[in-house]
């Protein structure tokens, strides 16, 4: 029976692998990297638009992702506020600080929060804040007949799997222009 590679370095012997085997590991390792920065784009992207309107009497929620497009509609009426909330994670607390949770706009209505496309940056924190005051402002103003708020997070998907992509396509380039 051979004696596996990695046993033999261990063991101090010296074992060449060829050149064009390496290079092919780097080609595959690069494609890993490029696949999973346009994977984290996908499962990252979302944007969330909300229309309502007091003549119709209907909040219409669509939240968009590359995956499909969901729609919700509630009264105008069921809408009591806004503020900015973590959005519920499918991992056990334990794993994730609070502090690294997905901040969110969180609609308040009388049966249910409903959370808009979320971001893990403070950056968008100055337009979460507006937004917020929008929808208080529809809610306190009965004379005001029409709210639209969109919410996306499709670039700081498109920051966060560029970045991948990015290592991933350097990767390849070292490994194609290899002796």
């Amino acid at each position: 029976m051979p004696v596996p590679h990695w046993l033999l370095r261990v063991l101090g012997f010296k074992v060449a692998i060829p050149p064009a085997l390496v290079r092919i590991g780097h080609v595959l390792a690069s494609a890993v990297f490029i696949a999973a920065g346009f994977g984290l784009y996908a499962f990252i992207a979302e944007t969330d638009t909300l229309v309502c309107d007091r003549g119709t009497g209907l909040c219409t929620l669509t939240q968009a992702k590359l995956t499909g497009t969901t729609m919700r509609q509630f009264s105008v009426g069921a809408l009591t506020g806004a503020e900015i909330g973590f959005r519920p994670r499918a991992t056990p607390s334990s794993l994730r600080m609070r502090s690294q949770a997905s901040r969110s706009v969180v609609l308040l209505s009388r049966d249910e929060k409903i959370f808009l496309a979320s971001y893990d940056t403070s950056f968008y924190e100055d337009q979460m804040k507006q937004q917020i005051e929008d929808v208080r402002r529809f809610v306190s103003t009965p004379s005001q007949g029409a709210l639209r708020i969109r919410q996306e997070s499709r670039m700081v998907a498109a920051a966060v799997g560029g970045i991948v992509s990015l290592f991933g396509v350097a990767m390849l380039i070292f490994a194609l222009r290899g002796k």
